[in-house]
């Protein structure tokens, strides 16, 4: 008997949720195979092997683990034609091969993860693995580069090419986890086998990072909130932005950028927190009505709150703001 289905399984990840499985079934014997999604019991449909209603980018998700499941099912498909009796160990030959074409090629596989993260919706985690992956072409100068070519050394020199830019230990630290994620991600899937894990050798938890996060005062709030950008027009949805968020009780920035108008319930704003999947409600206070009021006045015709993240744009590709955004106050 044989069968491929999505499943999740039961034991709870660090953070409550439950990891999903592709899992292959043939004459009796099973492997689980895991996808890159997540989710918690309410949003999932264990008849259907699915993401529900519930969960805010179930459309989104499905279509991965469809494209997943698709993947399983043509390459079971494949070997049927080849051989009849062709085993699961035949199966899981081909199918990690076909899943991940790059085999030893890094950026393949590390561009594979990143359109896997924006099939997801998982726009932020996309960028950083985006961002990791150019800086390292950069440090190798636009060269290939192979899984067994990521050793303590190779880490080492890395970070001196860093620091030799300017780099910091907190800078460093991001860049370098991203990495080390990526690399745990391509031996999960058994693109590679290592001896030696290099971030063994190379300790990310000797770069303490030296910022210091200083609060605004309630006086510096005031100056921002009555500051005349008159001479600067340019500059006012940057301090709506702010101004929102604090009287917001300080909603995160990629929160806010995704707000629609149908978030809005009367009094209250009722969102879905786009890095826990928790749901939100804020008071509409008067600050936040004029604030409101002003992008209804001004609206661009999307079902966007804010004019940033426009339904015809790629939310992956959104402008950083300009260096010269800023003036004296």
């Amino acid at each position: 008997m044989s069968s491929i289905k999505v499943v999740l399984r039961k034991k709870a990840l660090a953070n409550g949720s439950f990891p999903i499985f592709l899992r292959v079934t043939k004459n009796r014997r099973t492997k689980y195979y895991r996808t890159p999604l997540n989710t918690n019991l309410e949003e999932w449909n264990e008849d259907t092997g699915s993401f529900n209603g519930k969960n805010a980018n179930y459309i989104q998700k499905n279509r991965v683990l469809l494209k997943i499941k698709d993947r399983a099912l043509k390459t079971y498909y494949d070997l049927e034609l080849e051989k009849e009796d062709f085993t699961l160990d035949d199966f899981d030959k081909h199918f990690r091969v076909d899943t991940n074409p790059a085999s030893q090629d890094v950026f393949r596989f590390w561009d594979e993860i990143i359109q896997e993260m924006r099939d997801a919706g998982r726009m932020g985690n996309a960028k950083l693995y985006h961002d990791a992956s150019n800086s390292i072409k950069r440090f190798i100068g636009f060269k290939s580069l192979r899984f067994s070519e990521i050793d303590a050394t190779f880490l080492n020199k890395y970070d001196a090419f860093l620091r030799s830019r300017g780099g910091t230990d907190g800078g460093i630290g991001v860049k370098m986890r991203t990495i080390r994620a990526m690399y745990n991600k391509a031996l999960e899937r058994n693109i590679f086998k290592v001896e030696k894990h290099p971030f063994q050798v190379y300790k990310i938890s000797r770069l303490k990072g030296k910022g210091i996060k200083r609060a605004l005062n309630l006086e510096q709030i005031n100056k921002i909130h009555n500051l005349d950008l008159t001479k600067y027009p340019h500059l006012v949805d940057h301090r709506n932005y702010f101004m929102f968020s604090f009287y917001s009780r300080g909603m995160n920035f990629a929160d806010m950028i995704c707000l629609k108008w149908s978030d809005i319930h009367g009094e209250r704003i009722r969102y879905i927190r786009n890095k826990t999947k928790r749901p939100f409600s804020v008071k509409i206070n008067p600050p936040l009505r004029a604030i409101l009021d002003h992008y209804r006045e001004h609206s661009l015709g999307t079902k966007y709150i804010f004019p940033i993240l426009l339904q015809r744009f790629d939310p992956f590709a959104i402008r950083p703001s300009q260096k010269e955004d800023t003036c004296p106050i």
